[in-house]
């Protein structure tokens, strides 16, 4: 027997969710700034962690 009702996000948990969110989201931007910033040229090995922090 399943129940059809569908009990509501709390609003403590969606605040939480946001949290997490923006601050992966600042980090991830924080570090592709520095990154790029690099006078270092990028090389093919730097490809998977751009691929990966561009999915994120």
């Amino acid at each position: 027997m399943q129940n059809d009702e569908e009990k509501p996000i709390e609003p403590v948990s969606r605040n939480g969710t946001v949290t997490v969110v923006g601050v992966v989201l600042s980090f991830s931007l924080g570090f592709l700034t520095q990154w790029a910033a690099n006078p270092v040229p990028w090389n093919m090995g730097d490809l998977p962690a751009a691929i990966l922090l561009a999915i994120a």
